[in-house]
């Protein structure tokens, strides 16, 4: 009887072990830890793709690259462009190998580069992304994971290099400037450069730019681009440009359109293509230009002032930066707040005004947990009677097993034989009605938790949604405080109204 409560965690173990085991026992293709592989004493930065076919693992019938080549000579920087699928970060990935093309060859100064050591191979490349990636930590150790055991003065020296220098000089703790999940503190010109020095801090070989001024404003990509101008001096360059301005001065540009390179050569030569009514770059060149003369009204302005509306609440007083974990999570769930209204709603202003004394001080409502639960009311029902039936069944239990050792105290074997016979027969019972109570309880009471935990998180997602970005930047509500509230304390909230009521029953 004391077994079965126990059968649910020993499945719940069991599937989570066969999970874990699966991922460590897991054998990558691409082994990063692998210490086999050839190590170039001079590397030169030609690069050579011959005849590349490649498609996801996700999507193994849509290839991105059919029959690629390319030659990109050492020290010469190229831009590739083309439209979005056309396969540019393809090209990234596949240099620093991520992925292995299913076909053809890839070389650098003539090895194919699944031959070479792949962690050699990766601190040949610099890899500077469009959304780069700072972890909540200071500015100085952010450079650092280009070179760990580098030493402040190249640390300094890479972000001079990168233009990073004076803006981190500036700040009031310098390269100690804590820049927080993401680099939330900083700008994107100021994250940007950050990368910049955290790439060129190993000194690559090789610099890959996947579309590093995207994202920026027109004051910032210039700046940027300053940076990364001075940083490609030397190296080999691959650019991959969204707005192909910031390509017009390289001495190759390339132009993909369904994994093949369709046009290549300098600006001039490709705006002078075809008698000089251009290509397929001539034709992106001119739609860039067209889509930068849009009226101020445009939609993206209105998108733009709405966004900063919205920003400015994020410091005001009533933000609901300074509730507690405990407070943060009732007001999470109990506030109903609109998600399609642009500006934070004034039902949400309007509760926190009248409410945040009052969740300050109290405590979570029981019984609005229970109510939560109301759909499952029948559920309850039988999970109750189950339950008391099977806590019914120890004193049942008890009182026949005191009954039958008096037996034994009695001189008449015929009765003596006849009521043992009587006992086993009321065990055997008593085991069958346990074993059913069991299942009884424990089956309706694990549905009623389940349910109650999925309404408390879509409840608490739902809210959360629609908090300012700034409510975030505190370090109790980062991505991975939200993600534990949401895994961790909403599964807690069910053993309150499922596993120990059953218990106390």
């Amino acid at each position: 009887m004391t077994a079965l409560p126990n059968l649910p965690f020993i499945t719940e173990a069991s599937t989570a072990a066969k999970r874990i085991f699966e991922t460590i026992d897991c054998i990558p293709q691409i082994d990063s830890e692998n210490a086999e592989g050839k190590v170039l004493a001079n590397v030169r930065g030609q690069i050579v793709f011959r005849q590349v076919h490649f498609s996801y693992p996700s999507r193994k019938d849509m290839f991105i690259l059919h029959g690629f080549n390319l030659l990109i000579e050492a020290g010469k920087t190229v831009g590739l462009a083309g439209a979005s699928g056309s396969g540019k970060s393809t090209i990234v990935s596949l240099l620093e190998r991520f992925y292995d093309p299913i076909s053809g060859d890839i070389l650098l100064d003539g090895h194919r580069i699944n031959e070479l050591h792949l962690k050699w191979l990766r601190s040949q490349i610099g890899l500077v992304n469009q959304q780069p990636i700072l972890f909540a930590t200071s500015i100085k150790e952010n450079i650092l994971f280009g070179k760990e055991d580098a030493t402040m003065e190249l640390v300094i020296s890479a972000a001079k290099a990168a233009n990073a220098h004076e803006f981190i000089k500036n700040l009031p703790e310098g390269y100690e400037t804590q820049v927080g999940e993401s680099g939330v503190q900083l700008s994107g010109g100021q994250k940007q450069r950050i990368a910049i020095a955290r790439a060129l801090l190993k000194d690559p070989r090789i610099f890959l730019l996947d579309e590093a001024t995207s994202a920026l404003d027109a004051q910032s990509e210039g700046i940027v681009q300053v940076a990364i101008d001075k940083a490609s001096l030397g190296k080999t360059t691959i650019v991959i440009a969204h707005r192909l301005t910031t390509i017009h001065n390289v001495e190759k540009i390339v132009v993909l359109q369904s994994g093949r390179v369709v046009e290549s050569g300098s600006h001039d030569e490709l705006m002078q293509i075809n008698n000089g009514e251009g290509g397929i770059y001539s034709e992106m060149v001119k739609a860039q230009k067209s889509a930068m003369t849009k009226p101020p009204n445009s939609p993206r302005h209105h998108m733009e002032e709405r966004y900063h509306k919205r920003t400015t609440y994020a410091h005001s007083p009533m933000s609901p930066f300074n509730l507690s974990r405990q407070n943060r999570t009732a007001l999470a769930i109990h506030s109903k707040v609109s998600p399609t209204h642009n500006s934070l709603p004034s039902t949400y202003s309007d509760y926190h005004q009248n409410n945040a004394d009052k969740l300050e001080c109290s405590s979570p409502s029981h019984l609005r947990l229970f109510q939560m639960n109301a759909p499952e009311w029948k559920k309850a029902l039988l999970g109750c009677a189950g339950a008391v039936v099977f806590g019914a069944i120890q004193p049942i239990h008890a009182y026949f097993m005191g009954a039958m050792v008096s037996l034994y105290f009695s001189d008449d074997s015929s009765k003596l034989k006849s009521q043992t016979r009587l006992y086993c027969i009321i065990y055997l019972c008593l085991g069958i009605i346990s074993f059913f109570a069991s299942v009884l309880q424990h089956y309706n009471f694990a549905i009623m938790g389940e349910r109650l935990t999925k309404r408390v998180r879509e409840k608490f997602l739902e809210n959360v949604l629609t908090f300012e970005v700034g409510w975030f930047d505190h370090n109790e509500n980062t991505s991975a405080a939200v993600c534990a509230m949401l895994s961790t304390d909403a599964n807690i909230v069910r053993s309150l109204v499922g596993d120990r009521m059953s218990l106390m029953i």
